[in-house]
């Protein structure tokens, strides 16, 4: 038996290694002594050919990046309803996976029973460590 936090970590999480960040392309030309227009990463959701020319014309356009979009995503909801044809009741959207993942356990009591609160490294706590939180109250 451990006495360290290894006792909260789920067995089948344990077997993960560690994080390790993507080199940026700068960083990866100095270490292979490469020009960095050379180099084509893939390995970090990257497009190598970069937005196309229609939509960097539309962001040119675009007026209202320093406002936040509407958080109910009204007009998009509403657009998606209209493309698919189905209640925009039924569709739901997010501002990446975190939100989605938010939004799928609050109404299942998740958030309340393992001592979530809406940090995304809470979360992944809780379901590497499940022990953790519960316990340390």
């Amino acid at each position: 038996m451990t006495d360290g936090i290894e006792k909260f970590i789920r067995i089948d999480m344990s077997r993960f290694g560690a994080y390790s960040a993507c080199k940026s392309p700068d960083v990866i030309a100095r270490k292979l002594g490469i020009p960095e227009d050379e180099i084509i990463k893939l390995d970090a959701n990257e497009n190598p050919y970069g937005c196309s020319p229609k939509v960097r014309s539309a962001l040119k356009k675009y007026p209202y990046f320093h406002i936040y979009p509407d958080s109910a995503q009204t007009e998009l909801l509403e657009d998606i309803s209209k493309y698919v044809g189905v209640g925009k009741e039924y569709i739901v959207a997010g501002n990446g996976s975190d939100e989605l993942i938010d939004l799928l356990s609050a109404p299942s009591g998740l958030s309340r029973r393992r001592g979530y609160n809406h940090s995304p490294y809470l979360r992944y706590v809780s379901l590497l460590y499940p022990g953790l939180l519960r316990q340390s109250r």
